[in-house]
């Protein structure tokens, strides 16, 4: 088993070796020792899982408050203790607003209180570390189940999803956005509701065919449907509220929903990357799809829309959009469902017996998928074989 690691800093050599000597003699953790704050830096720099980082106050150059912000930045998770001789009480307000630290120690610090107040440190550490990933391994059984009842239930949405998450992901990247992951998450997730609709319905919708009232209602309700089902998973609020903003345009006159600037990043990114799908559907071409969105720009962040056409794109005109190169398609294989493999990307889309489609083609193969194939065609329903591309996606 891995001892989790101390760093200590103080300048002080005989203090330093006095509190190592106490921790490697009590063998419950590994030990790193730095004579000053720009040595302790260093230190965190290096490929080590520091859980506990103990430093002194009066230190030449960098205090230990300077020092234990600067760590912070380096190590956000690691449990900070303060080593002082004396503790007032604006340096105690200083380091707690500022450095953030789990307790104050007092120099001279005996062994008996040493040694328990570093064990306390690593624990809390372990709680702090431990419910993340209980969050994270929670978070990403719920997002998985339901990506894979999108794709079992609306095969087109899901083949939609995985293409609205390539181009969100390259224009937050474009934009440098900080949590890439939470604009990812609502592209994948902002149609789940969509769960609710017929085909044909959103078939129409795709390709701005004239809808009736109720076919309307349906469309308009996918947004909220899709927060609904996302608000209730933990971590996910600002992906939730994101999702339920997709289809509000930059500039509108609406009372109750934000505009402008106002409305989250991810919600503008989402709207943006949506209609282009769809214009690129009917158009076929960037070009043709930029030029329609340029055609209706109030409804995008005119900012968003130039980076998407000119970095994500690389269109720079609209006017002659020039003849597309012809794709080239992935090397094809024949094969019998069950030798399917989780991971290969559908190449021709599978229908049923009655021309309903199955799974549309662009689609990875996940379990979940692999068993839906299964159980159709031992019902009778498809036919073998399915054809795949050559390369493993996942």
């Amino acid at each position: 088993m891995t001892l989790p690691t101390v760093l200590l800093v103080d300048d002080e050599p005989k203090v330093l070796s006095a509190l190592t000597r106490q921790l490697l003699e009590e063998d419950f953790c590994e030990v790193k020792a730095a004579l000053s704050g720009a040595e302790g830096l260093e230190n965190l720099q290096q490929d080590i899982e520091f859980a506990l980082i103990i430093s002194d106050y009066h230190m030449p150059g960098m205090d230990g408050i300077s020092f234990l912000v600067e760590a912070q930045k380096l190590r956000p998770d690691a449990v900070r203790i303060m080593l002082t001789g004396a503790a007032g009480l604006e340096m105690a307000v200083d380091s707690v607003n500022r450095g953030h630290i789990f307790r104050f120690l007092l120099k001279p610090c005996p062994p008996e209180t040493f040694i328990p107040a570093v064990k306390a440190g690593l624990r809390q550490y372990q709680l702090v570390t431990g419910e993340r990933e209980l969050l994270n391994k929670t978070l990403n059984g719920a997002v998985k189940i339901m990506i894979d009842l999108l794709s079992a239930l609306n095969p087109e949405a899901f083949a939609q999803a995985a293409r609205l998450r390539e181009l969100a992901r390259a224009l937050a990247a474009a934009l440098q956005v900080e949590n890439l992951w939470e604009v990812e998450l609502a592209a994948l997730l902002c149609r789940v509701g969509s769960v609710t609709v017929p085909p044909e319905v959103l078939e129409k919708w795709n390709q701005t065919l004239p809808l009736n009232e109720r076919e309307r209602s349906m469309i308009e309700a996918v947004p909220r449907i899709s927060q609904q089902l996302v608000q209730n998973i933990p971590r996910l609020e600002n992906v939730a509220q994101a999702i339920g903003l997709q289809q509000t345009p930059f500039v509108h006159g609406a009372q109750e929903r934000p505009s402008g600037k106002a409305i989250p990043m991810a919600a503008r990114i989402l709207k943006l990357v949506l209609d282009y799908d769809r214009a690129l559907a009917r158009s076929g071409t960037p070009p043709l799809a930029v030029a329609e969105l340029l055609r209706n720009a109030s409804q995008y962040d005119p900012d968003l829309l130039a980076l998407f056409q000119r970095r994500v794109l690389g269109v720079e005109s609209v006017e002659t959009p020039q003849r597309p190169a012809p794709a080239v398609a992935p090397k094809e294989v024949k094969m019998p469902i069950e030798d399917v493999i989780p991971g290969m990307m559908l190449v021709r889309d599978v229908y049923d017996k009655r021309g309903r489609l199955v799974v549309a083609k662009g689609t990875i193969i996940t379990d979940v998928l692999k068993q839906r194939l299964v159980n159709y065609f031992w019902s009778q329903a498809i036919v073998e074989p399915v054809v795949v591309g050559e390369e493993k996606f996942l």
